[in-house]
């Protein structure tokens, strides 16, 4: 029976989680932010940036303390979790930040390394997945 219990309470913390993480991309910042991508238009205003950061700690409190919480974090690197999160491509990240792809993967592994001590850029996502309940 007990087993059972912690079954449902972690089938509901899914699906929770994934409640979330569509509702954050439906967001009109996020919106706002693929229409720009799908657009090639690259430009947010500060106030946007503000917005996306107020949505996103909205929609994930803990990953954005636990972000805040690593020393030396410079806000690119938070805006690069972010626009993943949000569903961007690389390649429209980096446009969006004026940095070049290189500068993308080593924030994902800077990241990584951080909160998860894994050192490649390529498990990101999954473990923002593991541990946070962060769904695509």
């Amino acid at each position: 029976m007990r087993i059972r219990i912690e079954d449902l309470r972690q089938k509901v913390g899914v699906t929770e989680s994934m409640e979330a993480s569509k509702a954050f991309q439906k967001t009109d910042i996020v919106r706002r932010i693929q229409y720009l991508a799908e657009k090639s238009k690259y430009e947010l205003l500060g106030t946007e940036w503000d917005t996306l950061l107020r949505d996103f700690g909205e929609y994930y409190p803990a990953l954005l303390s636990d972000l805040h919480q690593i020393p030396n974090l410079n806000e690119n690197c938070i805006r690069v979790c972010i626009l993943l999160i949000a569903g961007l491509r690389e390649s429209d990240i980096a446009r969006f930040l004026h940095i070049g792809n290189t500068a993308i993967s080593n924030y994902k592994s800077d990241i990584n390394q951080e909160l998860f001590h894994d050192k490649s850029a390529r498990t990101l996502f999954k473990n923002l997945e593991r541990r946070y309940g962060i769904f695509s």
